[in-house]
C-alpha cells in the first residue's frame, strides 16, 4: 500500500511532467509562429519596401488616400469628357437641324 506521502509525489510527479508536455507545445508554437512572423516581413519588406506592421499600415493609408485622389480626379476627367460630347452632339444638331 502506498503512503499518503508517496501518492502525493507521484501525484506532483504526474502534474509536473503534464506541465512539461505543455510547455514543450508551446515552445514550438511560439517558435513556429516566430519562423512565420520573419517569413511574411521578408515577404513584405521584398513586396513593399517595407517589414513592420506599422509601416506596412502607414504604406496602406498613403496608398488609400492616393486611390481616392486619383479616382476623384479621374471621375472630374470623365464628367469632363461627357460635357465636351454632349456640346459636340449639341453642336452637330444645330448645324444638321
Amino acid at each position: 500500500m502506498s503512503t499518503p506521502l508517496a501518492v502525493q509525489i507521484e501525484s506532483l510527479q504526474q502534474r509536473r511532467q503534464a506541465l512539461e508536455k505543455e510547455r514543450v507545445q508551446l515552445q514550438t508554437r511560439k517558435d513556429l509562429a516566430v519562423d512565420k512572423l520573419n517569413e511574411i516581413a521578408a515577404q513584405a519588406k521584398e513586396k513593399f519596401g517595407v517589414d513592420s506592421l506599422e509601416d506596412l499600415r502607414e504604406l496602406h493609408r498613403k496608398w488609400t488616400t492616393e486611390n481616392e485622389a486619383n479616382l476623384a480626379q479621374f471621375e472630374q476627367d470623365v464628367r469632363r469628357l461627357e460635357s465636351e460630347l454632349l456640346a459636340v452632339k449639341q453642336s452637330m444638331q444645330a448645324a444638321n437641324g
